[in-house]
């Protein structure tokens, strides 16, 4: 396939990655601010000699610009490239690919000769008949996490997502059933971008649990960029090599350092790349699992693009925060390609190991069934009410399971009605309804 020619960028240009690519070309920059400003090459015919450098460097226009307020030296990004360096424009956009400073990919905007090959062009068109005969999708984790999809994992910090995240790696290098569902086995690699000490014994504690796992399973332990076009391709690299099926990716925060994550524009740059990540194996594809965290409204925290983006989202829950039951739930969120699965019901249990360097305290995820009792509005609210000592009222339980008093006055007048609980009180100020478990399952 023939180069195309390059036009021009689609973003604006950061002060710390202006001085970067400036430095490459051997420019010594100072940052002011959002200027950059280095000495201008025509500094020796300035009719005003300056101790300070003259030429102004800035990126909040479609391609750069830069300006010596000395002389009349002025340009785009592109040309400062091509003076500095000798060439045209076509090497100089070449030279950008590589050393930047562009935060988000170029725009290609290919040039054809009438009646060239279609294959060439940057997108595909194909018949109806072409598109019917595409493959199915195929599942990674049956009914649930497809091969070559793109998705994340959300939940509040604490709540055991990446003892789960974890797990999911080791069925996927054995093949074991993931929670019942059936899995394709094959590579699994763990971005650890909270670091390695921590893994190596969370792994332990697994291996203990359910027996050693060799090969199969590889683990980055330092964070990967994935605003940075360099570290990216690296990463595509080693998971065409590695022909990983899985990629789990632990902390979306930790891998997008300097990035606006409530910016729709530099987060659609992150879920570009990660679907540069899918890609990079040569078959189906690899899955790529972002974990990520909510906000304080529980929902997905940033920009509403990523989720939007997704082919599956998956929640985990913690319901020990309103209930006395230990547990979490993991909820099927949202898939493009399949009907969401039923919520698993799973609990982080704990169990004493023992390495080279002492004994501790390990822990594993494992299904848990009577976690299944509190994962919904009805089962915190039976939960509640079985185990209180006397009648509460809705505004005892809204405090006790974090829902709001509409749905509790719902359910509770709906078991009224069929003489599940009891109720008493006049329903009014300064006697307000009291319910009771009345008996039954």
């Amino acid at each position: 396939m023939r180069t195309a020619f390059w036009s021009k960028t689609t973003t604006t240009i950061r002060p710390v990655d202006i001085s970067r690519a400036l430095a490459r070309l051997g420019y010594e920059a100072i940052n002011s601010y959002d200027d950059v400003y280095v000495r201008c090459p025509n500094e020796a015919s300035h009719d005003k000699k300056s101790d300070k450098p003259t030429l102004r460097v800035k990126g909040e226009s479609v391609d750069g610009y830069f300006k010596c307020w000395d002389c009349d030296y002025h340009g785009t990004f592109l040309e400062l490239v091509q003076d500095t360096l000798g060439i045209n424009q076509m090497d100089a956009w070449e030279w950008i690919q590589k050393n930047g400073p562009y935060r988000e990919k170029l725009t290609e905007e290919a040039t054809f000769p009438p009646g060239s090959d279609e294959t060439e062009k940057p997108y595909r068109l194909i018949s109806l008949a072409e598109l019917q005969s595409l493959p199915v999708p195929a599942f990674l984790v049956d009914g649930m996490i497809e091969i070559g999809a793109v998705g994340m994992l959300y939940g509040t910090w604490g709540t055991g997502k990446s003892f789960l995240m974890l797990d999911l790696c080791f069925h996927v290098a054995t093949g074991e059933p993931w929670f019942g569902r059936e899995v394709r086995q094959g590579k699994a690699l763990y971005v650890s971008a909270e670091g390695g000490v921590g893994q190596r014994r969370r792994v332990e504690a697994w291996q203990q649990q359910h027996g050693r796992v060799s090969g199969d399973f590889d683990f980055i332990i330092d964070p990967v960029q994935l605003g940075d076009a360099d570290t990216v391709s690296a990463l595509c690299a080693d998971i065409k090599a590695g022909d990983y099926y899985l990629v789990v990716i632990d902390t979306m925060a930790r891998s997008t350092v300097g990035i606006e994550e409530n910016s729709a524009k530099e987060m659609g740059v992150i879920v570009d790349n990660m679907m540069k990540i899918r890609d990079a194996a040569e078959d189906a594809g690899t899955t790529v699992l972002g974990v990520a965290h909510c906000g304080n409204n529980s929902k997905f925290r940033g920009s509403s693009a990523v989720p939007a983006a997704m082919d599956f989202l998956l929640r985990l829950e913690n319901v020990t925060e309103h209930t006395p039951v230990d547990g979490m739930i993991l909820v099927h969120e949202k898939s493009k390609n399949c009907e969401n699965a039923p919520p698993v019901n799973m609990r982080l249990a704990t169990l004493d190991c023992k390495d080279e360097y002492g004994e501790f305290r390990g822990g594993y995820v494992e299904q848990a069934d009577d976690v299944m009792d509190v994962g919904s509005a009805p089962g915190r609210l039976a939960y509640l009410l079985k185990a209180a000592t006397g009648p509460l009222s809705v505004k005892d339980m809204e405090k006790a399971t974090g829902l709001a008093q509409s749905t509790i006055s719902t359910q509770c007048e709906a078991w009224h009605a069929q003489g599940t609980v009891s109720r008493t009180g006049k329903g009014a100020r300064g006697s307000p309804y009291l319910y009771a478990w009345a008996g039954g399952e």
